[in-house]
């Protein structure tokens, strides 16, 4: 978003804005900065007003800040010495971001007619502003800004022009002094011979300048380019003024005034440019309004409107006059979703869909639920409505959609929707029953006491036992069909009662058992199964038997006649006696999962695309559910330090001992990494499985010799508050686990709609930097913080460090830089930054030849195969010495890719860079860490600073770490040294170097520049005494 004050950019006098608390320059506009010989545009930043605008170091003493007051203008003259010019000030207080801000206003009053003339300027833009944010709907700002631009400068009329998407030219906004008609047809460019193209391009050229055009010779204006003269229709006017409008440094249009009636027409273009800002700004705002209201109105499946468009359209005087309404309800939906799946289920909506606006337009459907539509017809007359409507029939029968439809026609004025929905749910059921009221032409009945007979007849009986005792049934054969050879279905049922069971021929031949019949089935199954998941089998089945259960839902291992574990997911249903005192039928089916697409081996959890396909098939039936999702932490040290063997066995004890202690009740989802997802039916409170959750993992970790104070991060959802849909739960309890890792001390995180909000703000920023890497790294810039020896306080090197501003704004890196590695954009501003630094290096090695610049490189840079051969060619283009460049590296670089690592390393030093470990202690250090890698600097954490200056013992520690470095050659930079007490503690446990705001903060290229030139005139002149 743009700062308010950014529209002065333009105005030719001076427009100024500082914190009024630290008096830094936030804003000059190009006016002042010329008149002030800032050369760079940015060149004024992080200096104080009095700085550059007054050339002195300390607050001016006739500073107004005190006076100043909000939507109030504090006005003075004041003689400046530098610019030899008097000047009438205008200042006052704006609020932005936080800060309070003072803005300024210079006008010369000695400029002859200046000062009156500027102030009608000021006068103007402000009265136009104020009437234009009267509203907030984008086209009325739009008509009274038009309306104000006409009525104060005198003209005929004035419009607005857009480049349209599809290469048109469009008259979007029309004001008129006399009410004229004006014609808002699209005027296509490509449809202009190629001579009036060109000359339409001319404008353009000038416009790209932000300059004016002025038409004055109509006759030659409609000789040149007849087609654009006949569509602009400049009818009586004498002069026209065409105002460039500029959106990212292109023309988006242009605004136009017939005959203003000034003698300087100058003046006029002048208060059109600043307003054109202005206009760009409102274009911008109706576009975000139109696409929210796009989402915010349509169905995401179908495009069709919605329920909040539904609202909004019964609110409407429309609704009001004469209206047909069409119900339509989609035929056996959950039965399609059920049976052939949800892709299935949204063709058929879709397919419904596309039969509706066939008879009726899109601007009439509505989806109100996830098998109903209503059509709302109020284009037409009854009869029309009649037309329309068998039409839509014929299109169901053509396009085989199984839609019921109900269909009303209203001529009352004060209508009850309600009522009306209702009345044509009603007709579709009156259809219906004209239906069963038919005579079946094959059995000669009325349908309705043809299904009547069956109903009463089976009243006693479920659908399978009304078809086997009315049809034809062979059981055996039945049986044998679900459970053919080369299927993954394996089928048993049995006699509780006598423990005899029958299980299929594939199970019997595939798992080595002697006979389809089998005694005691459970107990020799029990002894196939693999033993780390025994113990789940036998807590299932006691569980099964303790609680009067009937249903029976599990996953294990099971070794096949082969010898091989093969997994299994295991449902079955145990049938009781009345009293449930005793089980008498036990029947299931066990179903061999694929280990690559359906379990992940090494958890024993559901995989995520098998996990997502049993969460989306609960979502479609509407079941309500409590999940559970919870991340490990620190996994990647905990490979290295401990090895992989080891973060093996902690990741499938887990699993194991979750699914044991969470029980049939709970359903595990491996998402990714060392994200996961539990979800279950009937559990609804979350403090038990959360403690279960947080005690396995917490005594896993430690059993394995994985001390972590706060190994795992857990959230909770409900479906369907926190999502309706499968993918939608998942993307909630991926953001909700990125928000918890700040939680660290909850014991879990409930799921907020916020923190989707600041998933979209990440969204934005993403897009943002796109565009700017894209515009060839607009925004971005390189700072340095300095790092002196320890000893003598003197600079020797500096760390380079990356910003980026968006739209005029900082940008913190902690929210900038992980939103880079998250895309993949850190690998070419990784390239962007080490070309910085070699140029920044061209400028500082004639000064200082040992001077050494490092920078941080990335994970996800070092997984780059090019990272090596580029940053060697580009410090060779530039001729920098390798030993001028350190690269610093953190502890996850060394415990994620230490082959790869290793031989990048090894190919860097044979061009002379050097490396450190950067943050060391801030999170799994160990001293092993320091020796096993080659780094050549190790620089500590803050945190170990902080730690050093609270006690002696921490400090002692602190020591041996810097002693363990020197005995290895390496040298140590303390980070993060502010005041006196840290930089005693620094000198005084060895540190070679130290790197901190005591000293210096990250400055700007041109302070650094500054201060290593007078350290050089101070070794000059030292060397002279």
């Amino acid at each position: 978003m743009k700062a308010p004050w950014e529209y002065f950019e333009d105005l030719h006098e001076s427009v100024y804005v500082a914190d009024c608390d630290t008096y830094e320059l936030l804003y000059m506009n190009r006016f002042a900065r010329e008149q002030f010989e800032v050369e760079k545009e940015d060149g004024y930043r992080g200096k104080k007003c009095y700085e550059v605008l007054q050339r002195i170091s300390q607050v001016c003493p006739f500073c107004t800040n005190e006076s100043l007051k909000e939507n109030e203008f504090y006005e003075w003259s004041y003689r400046h010495p530098i610019l030899k010019q008097t000047l009438m000030l205008k200042d006052t207080l704006i609020y932005w971001e936080g800060r309070r801000c003072r803005m300024e206003m210079a006008l010369n009053i000695e400029c002859p007619n200046a000062a009156g003339r500027n102030s009608n300027y000021e006068a103007m833009v402000n009265d136009c502003l104020i009437q234009t944010h009267s509203t907030v709907d984008p086209n009325k700002s739009m008509n009274i800004l038009l309306r104000f631009l006409g009525q104060k400068l005198l003209c005929d009329r004035a419009d607005i022009y857009e480049n349209g998407y599809d290469g048109a030219l469009l008259h979007t906004y029309h004001w008129s002094s006399e009410d004229l008609s004006c014609s808002k047809e699209s005027f296509s460019k490509d449809s202009l011979e190629a001579k009036h193209l060109s000359y339409l391009y001319t404008w353009y050229e000038t416009f790209l300048h932000n300059e004016p055009i002025v038409l004055t010779n109509m006759e030659q204006f409609k000789k040149d380019s007849p087609e654009l003269y006949a569509y602009l229709k400049p009818g009586a006017a004498e002069t026209i003024l065409l105002v460039p409008l500029l959106h990212k440094d292109r023309v988006a249009g242009f605004l136009r005034l017939d005959n203003p009636g000034t003698e300087r027409i100058s003046e006029a273009a002048e208060v059109c440019k600043i307003l054109s800002h202005f206009i760009v700004a409102i274009w911008q705002r109706r576009e975000l309004f139109s696409h929210l209201r796009r989402m915010s109105h349509h169905d995401q499946l179908t495009g069709a409107l919605n329920r909040h468009a539904l609202d909004e359209f019964i609110r409407s005087e429309a609704f009001q006059g004469p209206i047909g309404m069409v119900y339509c309800d989609i035929v056996g939906l959950k039965s399609i979703n059920d049976l052939l799946g949800h892709d299935s289920g949204d063709e058929t909506i879709l397919r419904c869909y596309e039969a509706i606006v066939s008879a009726f337009s899109e601007e009439e459907v509505y989806r109100i639920g996830g098998d109903e539509f209503v059509i709302l017809f109020a284009s037409g007359n009854e009869t029309e409505f009649g037309r329309r409507v068998e039409r839509l029939r014929r299109e169901i029968i053509s396009r085989n959609c199984e839609l019921s439809i109900g269909c009303i026609w209203s001529e009352e004025k004060e209508k009850n929707f309600r009522e009306l929905l209702s009345l044509a749910d009603d007709r579709m059921y009156q259809e219906k029953n004209n239906f069963y009221n038919e005579t079946d032409p094959i059995t000669g009945k009325r349908r309705r006491q043809l299904y009547s007979d069956r109903q009463e007849e089976n009243k006693e009986k479920n659908a399978f036992q009304m078809f086997a005792s009315t049809y034809y049934f062979d059981a055996e054969s039945f049986f044998r069909s679900v459970a053919m050879d080369g299927t993954s279905l394996y089928l048993y049922c049995g006699d509780m009662r006598k423990n005899v069971y029958y299980i299929s021929e594939n199970l019997r031949r595939d798992f080595n058992f002697s006979s389809n019949l089998v005694y005691d089935f459970v107990t020799l199954l029990d002894q196939r199964i693999v033993e780390e998941d025994r113990s789940l089998h036998a807590e299932e089945m006691h569980q099964m038997l303790e609680e009067k259960r009937t249903l029976h839902n599990i996953r294990y291992r099971v070794y096949n006649k082969q010898g091989d574990p093969v997994w299994l997911h295991c449902r079955g249903i145990m049938k009781w006696n009345e009293d449930k005192t005793e089980p008498l039928f036990f029947s299931g089916a066990m179903i061999a999962l694929n280990d690559k697409s359906e379990i992940d081996t090494a958890t024993g959890m559901m995989t995520f695309p098998f996990g997502l396909s049993r969460l989306s098939k609960l979502c479609a039936a509407k079941e309500e559910l409590m999940l559970i999702c919870f991340s490990l932490r620190s996994f990647s040290k905990i490979n290295q330090t401990l090895g992989r063997r080891t973060g093996d066995t902690i990741l499938w004890e887990v699993g194991r001992l979750l699914r044991l202690g969470l029980g049939s009740n709970f359903e595990l989802i491996r998402m990714d990494g060392m994200r996961f997802l539990a979800f279950s039916r009937t559990e609804r409170d979350p403090h038990k499985p959360i403690q279960e959750i947080r005690q396995v993992i917490s005594d896993v970790y430690r059993r394995n010799g994985a001390h972590e104070m706060y190994p795992c991060v857990v959230g909770m959802l409900r479906s369907p508050r926190d999502g309706v849909t499968a993918q939608e739960l998942t993307e909630n309890a991926m953001t909700l686990l990125r928000t918890a890792k700040d939680c660290l001390e909850c014991e879990y995180l409930e799921f907020s709609p916020v923190f989707g909000k600041k998933e979209r703000e990440r969204a934005d920023l993403s897009m943002a930097l796109m565009a700017s890497v894209t515009q060839n790294f607009r925004g971005f810039r390189i700072v340095i913080q300095p790092q002196v020896i320890a000893e003598t306080g003197r600079m020797f090197g500096g760390e380079v460090l990356l910003r980026w501003e968006d739209e005029g704004v900082n940008v913190p890196p902690v929210q900038f830089i992980p939103i880079l590695e998250e895309t993949g954009l850190i690998i070419p501003v990784g390239k962007w930054v080490i070309e910085q630094i070699a140029l920044l290096c061209q400028e500082t090695l004639p000064v200082r030849p040992d001077f050494k610049l490092s920078f941080n490189v990335s994970y996800f840079q070092l997984a780059d195969d090019t990272l090596f051969s580029f940053l060697h060619k580009t410090l060779a283009r530039h001729h920098v010495p390798g030993w001028n460049v350190m690269l610093e590296l953190t502890e996850t670089h060394f415990d994620s890719m230490p082959g790869h690592l290793e031989q990048f390393i090894e190919r860097c030093r044979e061009i002379g860079l050097s490396f450190a470990l950067d943050d060391f202690g801030n999170a799994y250090s160990s001293l092993q860490l320091l020796l096993k890698y080659p780094a050549d600097l190790v620089k500590l954490d803050r945190t170990l600073m902080q730690k050093a200056v609270s006690s002696q013992k921490r400090r002692d520690f602190i020591m041996s770490i810097v002693y363990a470095c020197h005995r290895f050659g390496k040298k140590v930079c303390m980070e993060g040294v502010e005041n006196e007490e840290e930089l005693s503690a620094a000198r005084k446990m060895e540190a070679d170097f130290i790197q901190g705001y005591y000293f210096y903060k990250p400055m700007e290229l041109d302070r650094f520049h500054a201060i290593l030139r007078e350290q050089y005139a101070e070794d000059i002149s030292a060397e002279k005494h």
